[in-house]
């Protein structure tokens, strides 16, 4: 390189660092290449700084943060019920005679589980979507089909309670007396003396007394009930 009216030592040191700037060059790798046939850009992730907020950022999270909770919604009924949601402003007979249909099936499986709680959440929210639909006679048909559902559902969980409060009397059954004739006489812890059918014992009547048992009746809530007692059955079960 020539540098004109420049003294000597001037261009002997220009000389000395070009020639050290070439020889930095030539020992710095160059930048790895990318891997065949991936994308630069799917490389660059943009993070904003903490504690700085970005409104390019925050406007995709939200976008994506409200996609979710739509989703969340739409699924949500579904999810709690098990049964399709009904848009009131979309539906059909189509739609509420499919929903009927599922809605039976689903009651089926949960009374046959003993599940009556579950059993009559399902119906209370299947009537409410159909009840609108009710002009309809194959809806109508369906519509009384679960409230028929919703009814044993409700008995069940009466006799569940009704069983609970019977035990709570704590009648146990120690034996059973018999004679030739066919008289049969129950013994019951605490009473005095045996006792035969139609006698009272706790708030009950003795309705039958067979060779291993004694069925007792009794009222709860205005319904009468009738449960068995085994000799020597524990009456806590």
């Amino acid at each position: 390189m020539r540098l004109p009216h420049a003294p000597s030592s001037i261009r002997l040191l220009t000389c000395v660092m070009l020639a050290a700037a070439r020889l930095a060059g030539e020992d710095t790798p160059p930048p790895p290449a990318p891997a065949h046939g991936q994308d630069d850009a799917k490389e660059w992730v943009f993070n904003p700084t903490p504690g700085r907020p970005d409104v390019f950022y925050d406007y995709r999270s939200f976008l994506t943060l409200t996609q979710t909770l739509r989703a969340q919604d739409d699924s949500s009924e579904t999810a709690r019920t098990g049964l399709p949601t009904i848009n009131s402003s979309q539906a059909t007979n189509d739609t509420a005679i499919e929903l009927g249909k599922e809605t039976i099936v689903q009651l089926d499986l949960l009374l046959g589980q003993h599940k009556y709680d579950d059993a009559e959440k399902i119906a209370d929210a299947s009537l409410k979507k159909l009840e609108p639909f009710a002009s309809n006679p194959e809806i109508n048909h369906y519509i009384e089909r679960i409230k028929a559902d919703h009814d044993l559902a409700d008995d069940a969980l009466l006799r569940v309670e009704a069983e609970e409060s019977f035990d709570s009397l704590g009648l146990k059954v120690e034996g059973i007396l018999w004679s030739e004739n066919g008289t049969r006489l129950a013994l019951i812890a605490g009473e005095p003396h045996a006792l035969a059918v139609n006698d009272r014992v706790k708030d009950c009547v003795i309705v039958v007394i067979d060779t291993d048992r004694v069925e007792f009746r009794y009222h709860y809530k205005r319904k009468r009930f009738e449960f068995p007692r085994y000799v020597g059955e524990d009456s806590t079960k």
